[in-house]
């Protein structure tokens, strides 16, 4: 009898150390939905697919709408007669219209960036004050009313209103993002998956995520060519946020506790106390970003600063700024040098996206299964004969046996130097095969993704954590934004002598950022971290 209630109090004393499995008392709350077998981890998986099939569905479509709307300005701005309907392509293939165009997509660009960094940070604040749910509930109206407010505008064309709604269809879009979606969908993730199956789980529905895109790029141009008509796409986008959107309201449930969101609020009313009314709105919208200073003060298991989230920030920030610019230096690549038509970039996009989705459902999993019990056991020693603070007793300071940290490091840096050789492979390659094999092998970087969002919620407290991933998430926004006008000019200006320079150039960006994580060290996390779960192994699969 004492023997189980001693097994039974140490359960109790493991898992109140366990930021990501839910406690007695933090059981999800029971929505007015009605209650489901199924998990929000594994429920939030055809959420994540119908949201980048909706994103990704008109996105080819959106440049040829663009181009049109710029091509008829330009025309009515100079009172040139034009015909009703969509301009044949021999009328906007003349230089103003296509300097306008590209200076209007790189504006859409910079738009978009600074969505996604004012996005991250009202996100994490607002999940965290009501919910995960209702989160994703405000990203699919917004993406539906996106998709609405470009189909009114293809209604009152040559007006003021067609203006409006294209301004609208930007707002709306720019804080309605992918990569808003993807950060809402980590959060779930995180908040319902013990440590040791963090990395798998981001891995595959990330993964599937990519087969969503993967079958969007076929889909949508498909459906455009076929109906020569550009609406079709919208309506079926906008179709696709509202199923989601029901889907999310009766469906999915919450899982951020109340108990967890009631001690996030008063940790946001705390620090919002030490600002004036004045700039607190300006503090609030910068929060996420304090974490990677104030991460140095934390104790963590080593006695040493905590400066992980620091060195994950810049290593995110440089390795943003050569790959934020890839796949659309690839394709201008390609097309200008070997005159891929649309169909080749098709086929191209399409096998990227599926070897991404294997590697990340099929390899990465695998990989950690098969890897942890060789880093657990090597971690082990490391801790045995690591001196400890004098403070901390061994039994507290043990590492727990699912740790998965440096084995999140060793993925996510072996999967960048697999990018910086398709890089340089791609520069060098000269026949279509081996254009698609460096390609190809650019997919297989992609475990890169879950692995780096595991390690950074694994290197704060599990009540810091949407802030950890919303500080990194703006960071790597900044590095995006920064990139097309970085790597973009170093393309333009290479291409025509030099193209492999390029490639070359981006290759070694990629490879010093990657090195920067080898700083991350298993005991530089915070303390509460350190016992992840008390799931067993038998139960991840």
């Amino acid at each position: 009898m004492n023997h189980a209630t001693n097994t039974k109090d140490h359960q109790v004393t493991r898992s109140e150390r366990t930021p990501l499995v839910q406690l007695p008392h933090e059981q999800q709350p029971k929505t007015s939905t009605g209650t489901t077998n199924f998990s929000s981890a594994v429920l939030i998986i055809p959420i994540a697919v119908l949201c980048r099939l909706a994103i990704k569905l008109p996105s080819t479509t959106t440049l040829y709408v663009i181009h049109q709307y710029i091509c008829r300005r330009h025309y009515l701005s100079h009172g040139v007669a034009i015909p009703v309907g969509d301009l044949p392509d021999d009328l906007c293939s003349i230089p103003e219209v296509e300097r306008t165009f590209s200076a209007t997509y790189t504006a859409m660009t910079a738009i978009d960036a600074i969505g996604s960094i004012i996005g991250f940070s009202a996100i994490s604040f607002f999940s965290s004050r009501y919910g995960r749910r209702p989160t994703l509930i405000v990203l699919f109206g917004l993406g539906m009313l996106a998709n609405l407010s470009l189909i009114t505008s293809r209604f009152v064309r040559d007006s003021w209103i067609e203006i409006f709604c294209l301004v609208l269809w930007k707002i709306f879009e720019s804080f309605s993002g992918l990569p808003l979606f993807i950060f809402v969908i980590t959060l779930v993730v995180v908040d319902t998956v013990a440590a040791e199956q963090r990395t798998s789980s981001l891995s595959r529905v990330t993964g599937l995520t990519n087969l969503g895109g993967a079958i969007s790029f076929s889909i949508g141009g498909s459906l455009t060519s076929h109906t020569s008509n550009v609406l079709p796409v919208y309506f079926t986008a906008a179709t696709i946020h509202g199923l989601s959107l029901i889907f999310v309201i009766l469906v999915l449930p919450e899982s951020l506790s109340q108990a967890k969101r009631d001690n996030l609020q008063q940790q946001q009313r705390t620090e919002l106390h030490l600002h004036t009314s004045a700039i607190s709105a300006l503090h609030r919208a910068l929060e996420p970003l304090k974490l990677l200073t104030s991460s140095t003060n934390h104790s963590t298991i080593s006695g040493k600063p905590n400066r992980r989230l620091t060195y994950c920030a810049a290593h995110i920030f440089l390795a943003q700024i050569a790959s934020g610019y890839a796949v659309v230096s690839m394709l201008v690549f390609l097309t200008t040098r070997f005159r891929y038509k649309p169909a080749d970039t098709g086929y191209l996009l399409t096998a990227l996206n599926l070897t991404r989705t294997c590697v990340l459902t099929i390899l990465i999993p695998f990989l950690v299964r098969s890897l942890r019990p060789l880093y657990q056991r090597n971690q082990r020693r490391s801790f045995r004969h690591t001196p400890l603070p004098e403070d901390e007793s061994t039994n507290d300071q043990e590492p727990s046996a699912t740790s998965t940290d440096r084995l999140d490091v060793h993925l996510v840096v072996i999967s960048w130097i697999i990018e910086g050789l398709a890089f340089i492979l791609l520069g060098q390659a000269k026949t279509k095969p081996g254009q698609f094999s460096a390609v190809m092998l650019h997919g297989l970087s992609a475990g890169r993704e879950p692995a780096f969002r595991s390690l950074v919620a694994s290197s704060v407290e599990s009540s810091h954590q949407s802030q950890a991933l919303a500080a990194i998430e703006m960071v790597s926004s900044i590095g995006t934004f920064i990139s097309p006008f970085l790597m973009g000019s170093i393309l333009t200006s290479t291409i025509s002598t030099v193209p492999s320079l390029f490639f070359w150039i981006d290759g070694a960006i990629v490879m010093v950022a990657a090195s920067i994580l080898l700083l991350v060290r298993d005991r530089d996390r915070d303390g509460d971290e350190q016992e992840p779960n008390i799931v067993s192994e038998t139960n991840e699969e």
